[in-house]
């Protein structure tokens, strides 16, 4: 994701993975997946890569509730994992389907890891002096 988001607005490939490495990075992931969304719109490539913004939320979604929650486990009679967590003092279970993580993390992860990869060449310029030093 830094990656396209650095090709949008870095000078050159240099000034790109400096932005990548020294601020992207520090960005909350709401506002990354948010700029992304913006640069998409404007380079009229949101209908190509349609499933990108939905999935990246889905997966940080999941992300955050594994980092802030505990397990009960795995229920087989349901195929459901639930997580627990303690929000403002009250008690949240959220449960998730099998199915659905497979798909998440097997599926469209990698997916999406691809369509990451292509954006940056469709929004690097393919110019000489992008690559310039």
């Amino acid at each position: 994701m830094g990656g396209a988001i650095a090709a949008a607005y870095g000078q050159n490939a240099s000034t790109a993975q400096e932005l990548q490495a020294e601020i992207l990075g520090r960005l909350p992931i709401q506002q990354r997946i948010s700029i992304l969304g913006r640069i998409l719109d404007n380079k009229e490539l949101s209908g190509s890569f349609a499933f990108v913004i939905p999935v990246l939320k889905k997966l940080f979604e999941l992300r955050n509730d594994l980092a802030h929650s505990v397990t009960t486990g795995y229920d087989a009679a349901s195929r459901k994992v639930t997580l627990v967590s303690l929000r403002k003092g009250t008690e949240v279970r959220t449960s998730y389907e099998a199915v659905y993580l497979h798909w998440l993390l097997y599926e469209q992860c990698p997916a999406v890891e691809r369509e990451l990869s292509e954006l940056y060449f469709l929004i690097a310029p393919g110019t000489e002096a992008w690559h310039e030093a």
